[in-house]
């Protein structure tokens, strides 16, 4: 029982640190996320998100991430995303709303990553340079799930290994570790 409250301790301890440096999760709060079991939310703004094709499209997404957000205006996203209070966003949005509401969002704290899906990649896109939470543009769609996939991996890796290495930690308070496992995992996100 001890060694499982030290481990709890530890686990509360990381999750505080990380909260500090920004690499936990918020809520949006609309009534609907009840059955949330992650600490992330994905929200995909995208004009027909609610089309018939795109209901296997947002099956896929919920394998990945379960807490999915579905928005055709970005008024309404915006507003939502302000509203998170325990949980990560990660954020899909269709080439046509991205110099819109990317500027409006980029600053949220609980917000990881954005995604651009474009198909008419004809444009230039160098406003993207501005907002490094914008991880790519993508003409396809299966390559947003391929990175989104990749970056919850690679995030829940640093999350796991931090939390491992702080439970075996002999030599350093688990506060300094937990300070310092934070921080990279900071740089290397």
């Amino acid at each position: 029982f001890l060694a499982e409250r030290n481990n709890v301790d530890s686990v509360s301890k990381l999750i505080t640190k990380l909260e500090q440096n920004n690499l936990t999760s918020e809520t949006i709060e609309n009534g609907d996320n009840k059955g949330n079991r992650q600490s992330y939310t994905l929200v995909w703004l995208n004009k027909n998100v609610n089309s018939p094709e795109n209901h296997d499209i947002c099956a896929e997404f919920r394998q990945i991430i379960d807490h999915l957000k579905l928005f055709d205006n970005t008024e309404e996203c915006e507003k939502q995303m302000k509203k998170v209070k325990n949980e990560k966003i990660f954020l899909i949005i269709n080439g046509q709303f991205a110099t819109e509401i990317v500027p409006k969002v980029h600053q949220n704290p609980d917000l990881l990553a954005i995604y651009v899906y474009d198909v008419n990649d004809d444009t230039k896109h160098q406003w993207i340079d501005e907002y490094p939470k914008v991880k790519h543009i993508f003409d396809n769609i299966d390559s947003v799930k391929n990175q989104l996939k990749l970056d919850v991996h690679d995030l829940h890796s640093k999350v796991d290994d931090s939390t491992k290495i702080n439970g075996i930690q002999d030599n350093k308070s688990d506060d300094e570790h937990t300070h310092s496992e934070g921080h990279k995992q900071l740089d290397n996100y």
